[in-house]
């Protein structure tokens, strides 16, 4: 696969804006896109590349259906006529069990889930790249039943919220409590940046599904076994990945992790381009 560039400029992306300057970001980054699944995958669908992740487009996934890309000019909003609408925002990088178990009970509450990530910088949180990120919720999403996922490559497209038609049946947004004493900010936070997005939508249907995060499964402790050697791909799968997806998938996942990415996985939180999201 040839390189694929992400950001050619993070002063062209965010308009040479002065707080850009104070981010310890390269303005040159790009990878070699080794995800070959989810590349040939939108190829097929003539979908727009990842070179400008603001691109307008998502991959809808209803069930055990195929997948397809939708547009804005492909979106039908009636699909959205009396449903309860959620969105979910996260890294994903790489995606595992409590992130799998976090969406599909959500699933069970909402009828739609718009599903972002803000894994799109060259370094990426762990080091497994946004086509990883993006061929897995493809996958797994569709073992989740009676739910329709928008799966999007940004965290920055709001169109589909835009689009949302007035009669739903409510807009709800996901968050996640791990620290207790930021609560608050955090519910505050998502309102302010979720609903404001749903621009049809009146506030007496705004709704947020607030979930304590004690105990769970880490993305860092994942990385962490995936470079630990003495880890085995069964412990990994038995303590990482969903059991709904299934022993030799999970095996499968597990292993191409460490023979595509291995050498870049990192515990360390990496700054990247998605945090300056604080910035704007």
């Amino acid at each position: 696969m040839g390189k694929m560039s992400i950001f050619k400029s993070v002063h062209e992306v965010f308009e040479d804006k002065d707080e850009v300057k104070h981010a310890k970001i390269s303005i040159e980054q790009s990878y070699v896109n080794q995800e070959t699944t989810v590349a040939s995958f939108l190829e097929e669908l003539d979908a727009p590349s990842f070179e400008d992740v603001r691109t307008p487009g998502c991959i809808f996934v209803n069930g055990e259906a195929s997948a397809s890309l939708v547009t804005p000019e492909s979106l039908d909003v009636n699909v959205f006529v009396g449903q309860k609408v959620g969105s979910v925002v996260g890294c994903f990088c790489p995606p595992h069990r409590g992130h799998y178990s976090m969406v599909a009970a959500l699933g069970k509450q909402l009828d739609i889930v718009l599903l972002k990530t803000v894994n799109y910088s060259t370094d990426s949180r762990h080091g497994t790249p946004l086509e990883h990120t993006m061929a897995t919720w493809i996958k797994w999403c569709a073992t989740i039943p009676n739910t329709k996922f928008f799966i999007f490559w940004s965290v920055w497209n709001s169109w589909v919220e835009e689009s949302v038609p007035a009669d739903v049946d409510g807009v709800y947004m996901h968050v996640s409590i791990e620290d207790e004493s930021q609560r608050q900010k955090l519910m505050d936070e998502a309102k302010q940046y979720n609903f404001s997005q749903y621009k049809n939508v009146s506030k007496s249907k705004h709704r947020l599904i607030v979930q304590t995060r004690t105990g769970s499964v880490s993305a860092t402790e994942f990385v962490r076994a995936l470079k630990d050697d003495a880890v085995s791909v069964d412990e990994c799968v038995s303590r990482f990945v969903p059991e709904e997806i299934g022993t030799s998938a999970g095996r499968a996942y597990v292993q191409h992790i460490r023979d595509t990415y291995g050498k870049q996985l990192s515990v360390k939180r990496v700054l990247a381009s998605h945090l300056l999201l604080l910035l704007i």
